[in-house]
């Protein structure tokens, strides 16, 4: 993947599921790409940390979330 497309540090993507991957011990996110030229049919995956939570619950999991908000 071009550098032009990586998501940095700072940057955010809205995403509309996330996934417990148990077997990695790691949460992701699925997203539509956003830039321009994209084709907004297809999903994308990206890990956003370690499942660190003894109960393995995502809203208790502090280290992901700066200020999170759940609709």
């Amino acid at each position: 993947m071009d550098e032009r497309s990586w998501i940095n540090s700072g940057e955010w993507v809205p995403f509309d599921l996330v996934i417990k991957d148990v077997e990695n011990k790691l949460w992701w996110v699925r997203f539509k790409y956003a830039a321009k030229g994209a084709n907004q049919k297809d999903n994308f995956f990206m890990p956003i940390g370690k499942i660190t939570e003894k109960e393995e619950k995502l809203l208790k999991e502090k280290a992901l979330w700066e200020k999170l908000e759940v609709k």
